[in-house]
Parts: structure tokens; sequence; C-alpha cells
């Protein structure tokens, strides 16, 4: 699992310089030319947009970090079949990349081309190769961190809203917990990585006593008993988790 910064400096290039409007041609070009590179940037205009309209689902915490805040209530689904889609989707997108002729876009999609290129082959080979799924138990925990404070941290919507969206995720957090569980392979964890992470059970539950809790108030009736219910549930999950005697 991967879960880039470099992902929000493409989608600033892509929603920036990706368009569909044919780029400025020498006046020497040939009306041939002309046509193949518009052509080939409105192709890569609509596959970098369907790239980005499928990463998004697929990663809600990064969304919500990058500003995306249609998958605030979403958490990343870290199961053996939520990494086979995500997979899936990378290496079906690099290959219909992969079929434009770069060498036809304008100079700005060539860079973009790149960037979504450069991405894309890292995500398949993060998953893949590295396997970081499979050994370090560190990514989930800052995964359950980002799902939390990302949505806190920034006033980008009213306290409730930001609230009910937090509630959602604790819900799904202890569903996360198993299927790392599953993932992990505890012979591959290294050993710092399992002290480390030891270090940071308590982590989770602090950001929830520090943007959760105190403000618990603002939502009422069954919007608060749902979210205390949540609140109880992460508890319990993150005591489960610690008590066990593998990071695991």
């Amino acid at each position: 699992m991967r879960h880039s910064l470099l992902a929000a400096t493409l989608l600033t290039a892509l929603v920036a310089g990706c368009k569909a409007e044919a780029p400025t041609t020498p006046a020497a070009s040939s009306e041939a030319a002309s046509a193949a590179a518009s052509q080939a940037d409105a192709r890569f205009a609509e596959l970098s947009k369907r790239w980005l309209e499928g990463w998004l689902p697929l990663n809600p915490v990064s969304a919500t970090q990058i500003g995306d805040h249609r998958f605030d209530a979403e958490l990343d689904d870290v199961s053996a079949a939520g990494r086979q889609r995500a997979l899936d989707f990378s290496k079906k997108i690099l290959a219909e990349l992969d079929a434009i002729d770069a060498s036809t876009l304008s100079r700005e999609n060539q860079v973009d081309a790149s960037i979504l290129r450069n991405q894309l082959r890292g995500d398949i080979w993060s998953t893949e190769t590295l396997q970081a799924w499979a050994w370090d138990p560190q990514g989930y925990n800052g995964l359950a961190g980002g799902a939390i404070y990302n949505l806190m941290a920034r006033e980008f919507a009213p306290l409730p809203e930001r609230l009910k969206s937090a509630t959602a995720r604790m819900e799904k957090l202890p569903t996360m917990f198993v299927q790392m569980r599953a993932n992990i392979d505890v012979a591959r964890v290294p050993k710092i990585h399992a002290e480390t992470v030891a270090k940071q059970h308590a982590g989770l539950l602090s950001l929830v006593d520090t943007f959760i809790t105190p403000n618990a108030d603002q939502l009422q009736g069954a919007d608060r008993k749902r979210l205390d219910t949540a609140v109880a549930g992460l508890r319990t999950a993150v005591a489960e988790h610690q008590d066990r005697k593998s990071v695991v």
C-alpha cells in the first residue's frame, strides 16, 4: 500500500495542465501533425481524468488530505481484494497510457504523462515487489491516524459535518485492524518496525481525545449516540490490538 504525496502534485499538474483543447503549434507544422497532437492531447486529458476519478475513491484518506472531500466518510480497503482492485486499476491505466505516443503530446502533457507513468509504475512495484503491506505495520497505523487527523485538523467544513465523517471512519477502523492482521506476515516484520508500532498504539486514541471527545457535544441525538458508540468500539479494538503478543 502506498499513499504518496506525489499524487497531490500529479493531481495539481493534471487539473492545471491537461486540457482537451489543441496545443499551440508552430506555424510551419503540418496539418496532419497538428491534428495528431490535438488527438493525443485529448486522449491523455481523458485518461488522466479517469485515473484521477478512479484513484481518489480507492484512497479516500489521501483524498481528504489532498482536499477532495467526497469520500470523507470512507476508509481505504486494505484487504487482499481491495489491494487487487487497486493493482488492476493501475495496470489498466498504465497500459492505456503506454498506448499513447508521448512524442505527439504537447510539452506540458509529456511532463504530466511522465509523472503519471512513474506514479503508476511505483504503485504497481510497491504492491507486487516491495509488499510493505505484508511486513510494515506502520503503514496501517499512519492510515488510521490520517483518517481522523485529516478530517479534524483543518476547518474545511463545519465541525458537526466533520465529526459525522469521523464517526463513519471510526466505525470502519476495527475492520481495518482485522484486514491488517490478515495481511501482515509476522516473520517478515523488522524488529524496529514492531517496536515503533508498539509505541504508536496510543497515538490513535490520543487523536480521538484531542479532536473528537472534546467536541462531541456538537452532535445531538442519534448522531451523538453513534459517535459515542464508534469511539467506544475503537477503544475496544485498540485495546485488543495492544493485548496481542505480536504486532498484529
